[in-house]
C-alpha cells in the first residue's frame, strides 16, 4: 500500500507508474534509497492484493533493478482482497487510535491506506472470519448496524458455530450451566440467531412471532 498512487501520488499519473518512478519517490519521501528487495516484495505484496496491475507492454517481472524504468504498474479495477488479519494490520492502524473503533472506521482506513475500494460483501467476509477465530471480538450484534458496531482485540477468543433442533436447544441451558463451572475464569456470551422459512405469513402472525421472541428480548424481532 506504500506504493500505491494513493500513497504515492508524485509518482502516479493518471493511475499508472513505472516501478524507477516509484523507487525515486519513495526515496524521497523516505529520505534514503530503499533496497530492490524491499521494493520487489511490495510490487509483489501490491500484484497478489490487487491493489494493481502490470500495463500492457510491460517488461517480464520479476526483473533486475536495471529494467525497473521497463516495467508499469496501473491501478487495479478488480476486487481486493482482505484476509481477517488485515483488520488489525498496519493498513488499519490508524482506525485503532481511537481504542474500540466501529467496523465502518476499519473500512474506511484500509480503503484509504490502499487507495482503492474494498466491497461490502469481502469485507464482511473477513469481519466473519476474523471474530470467529478470535482475531476481533464485539459485544453487539453484526444483523443490524454493522458498520456502526465497535469492535475491540481480545486476549484469547474462539467461536462455536451450530444449528440445533428443537430438542437440542432444550438442553442448552444445563450446558450453559456447565461452563459457567468448568472455567469461571472465561467471559462466555451467546448470541442467537432464528431463521424462519415457509410461505410468507399474515401481519397478525407475524406480530404474534414476534411479540413471543420478545418475550426473551427486545431484540429479537423479524421485520
Amino acid at each position: 500500500s506504500e506504493i500505491g498512487h494513493k500513497a504515492l501520488p508524485d509518482a502516479w499519473e493518471n493511475e499508472t507508474a513505472s516501478i524507477s518512478k516509484i523507487m525515486d519517490v519513495l526515496a524521497v519521501s523516505k529520505g534514503t534509497p530503499i533496497p530492490w528487495s524491499l521494493i520487489r516484495e511490495a510490487v509483489n505484496d501490491g500484484l497478489s492484493n490487487n491493489l494493481f496491475e502490470f500495463t500492457e507492454g510491460s517488461s517480464i517481472w520479476p526483473c533486475s533493478v536495471d529494467e525497473a524504468d521497463k516495467v508499469g504498474l496501473k491501478v487495479s479495477k478488480a476486487s481486493v482482497k482482505i484476509v481477517p488479519e488485515d483488520l488489525i494490520g498496519n493498513d488499519a492502524k490508524s482506525a485503532w487510535e481511537s481504542g474500540q473503533p466501529t467496523l465502518g472506521l476499519i473500512k474506511e482506513a484500509l480503503e484509504n491506506k490502499r487507495g482503492i475500494a474494498i466491497s461490502d460483501d469481502a469485507f464482511r467476509y473477513a469481519v466473519d472470519q476474523a471474530i470467529k477465530t478470535g482475531i476481533i471480538a464485539s459485544d453487539d450484534s453484526l444483523i443490524n448496524g454493522f458498520y456502526n458496531v465497535r469492535v475491540r482485540q481480545p486476549k484469547w477468543m474462539r467461536h462455536a458455530d451450530s444449528h440445533l433442533t428443537d430438542m437440542e436447544i432444550q438442553d442448552l441451558p444445563e450446558t450453559v450451566a456447565d461452563l459457567f463451572e468448568i472455567a469461571p475464569e472465561l467471559e462466555f456470551k451467546f448470541r442467537i440467531s432464528i431463521t424462519a422459512e415457509g410461505d410468507q405469513p399474515s401481519e397478525e402472525v407475524l406480530k404474534e412471532i414476534n411479540e413471543a421472541l420478545q418475550k426473551v428480548t427486545e431484540k429479537l424481532r423479524f421485520d
